[in-house]
């Protein structure tokens, strides 16, 4: 008797037993995917982190409001003089509330990756995982000509989103994430405590305004205590949220966009038959 595996040439059946293995290994990962686990564990971990720093600017901000819109009054001779000196609080405060949208943002994003990636994954892996099978059906049975060239075209498109859905995303992600924080680990660290030891300042920084009605040499009124006292700091939290800021871009943006067109470069060399 004649078996199956005989009536198929040798190439054609390779080539179909690989089609099914590689739809066999995408339909497991559809169920256990250690890569998208690792990558939304990673945007959890983002999301947590840029809520906290998010709470931490928006407690200094508000204080900075309050410090802003208090007035100070002193007597000179035979008048009386009122200034706002926390007016000068004005652009460092706006400036940290667009920082606090950013952290905001960076949350958002980072919640929804966190959400997606995973079930993305599994519809890619398993719509992959089909279309190879099929494909493995058609190629053993010798019908793989006469599929109409427009539905070979949607199946390619079909595997190629699946895998890069299943497996690349998240790859590309959980990378960007550990390269990312191998290079900003010690800047953020700095900027978290210099962000969230202000805040946790915040009220202390408040208190204490100057007595009203000290004039220095030039005639001007001085600065309360608490407007000399932020403001002694504000460059050093202005370099921190920069610095975070510039972390959560560089682990969420740069390096995943670096990293997903260097996958594509090399899959394009690979498929043409030309070496990197």
């Amino acid at each position: 008797m004649v078996t199956r595996a005989a009536e198929v040439p040798g190439a054609v059946w390779k080539r179909s037993v690989l089609l099914l293995v590689a739809a066999v290994v995408l339909a497991a990962s559809a169920w256990v995917n250690p890569l998208a686990g690792t990558a939304a564990r990673y945007n959890r971990e983002a999301t947590v982190a840029a809520l906290s720093i998010y709470a931490s600017l928006r407690t200094v901000s508000a204080t900075l409001s309050v410090m802003k819109d208090a007035d100070l009054e002193g007597s000179v001779l035979f008048g009386s003089v009122a200034a706002s000196p926390g007016q000068v609080l004005e652009p460092v405060t706006h400036t940290l509330e667009r920082f606090a949208d950013i952290m905001f943002v960076v949350a958002l994003v980072s919640g929804l990756l966190a959400l997606l990636l995973g079930p993305a994954a599994g519809v890619g892996a398993g719509v992959a995982a089909v279309v190879l099978s099929l494909a493995a059906f058609t190629v053993a049975t010798r019908r793989a000509g006469r599929v109409p060239p427009v539905v070979r075209r949607l199946g390619r498109a079909a595997v190629v989103l699946g895998v890069a859905l299943a497996l690349v995303v998240p790859a590309v992600y959980g990378l960007a994430f550990r390269l990312g924080d191998g290079l900003t680990r010690e800047a953020t660290a700095d900027a978290v405590a210099i962000v969230e030891g202000l805040s946790a300042r915040a009220p202390e920084l408040a208190e204490g305004e100057a007595a009203p009605g000290v004039l220095d040499r030039f005639g001007e009124l001085v600065r309360g205590d608490a407007v000399g006292r932020f403001m002694a700091t504000a460059d050093e939290l202005l370099r921190a949220t920069v610095d975070l800021s510039a972390a959560y871009l560089l682990k969420l943006v740069v390096l995943p966009v670096l990293l997903a067109l260097s996958v594509w470069w090399f899959a394009r060399a690979a498929l043409r038959g030309v070496a990197p």
